[in-house]
């Protein structure tokens, strides 16, 4: 009887635990809606050189500095 009872409470500590780690683990998501056609905003934030225009970061940071490799708009090109 004692098992028993040992068991049903490591299970139930083991189901309290398992609640409480999947808590920890929500996921958090923002979005926005942006009142301009899609053409339009795909060519904004497909060409790195325009990153100044849009980007959120510079807005908090003004004191961040990037560098754009290789041809902007072309397959490869990188932002540092």
């Amino acid at each position: 009887m004692v098992y028993v009872i040992l068991i049903l409470v490591f299970l139930v500590i083991g189901f309290v635990v398992f609640k409480t780690v999947a808590l920890m683990s929500i996921d958090e998501t923002k979005s926005i809606e942006i009142k301009a056609p899609q053409k339009e905003v795909f060519t904004l934030v497909s060409c790195q050189s325009n990153y100044h225009r849009w980007s959120p970061y510079l807005y908090k940071d003004n004191m961040l500095k990037y560098d754009l490799r290789n041809e902007d708009g072309a397959v490869g090109n990188q932002l540092h």
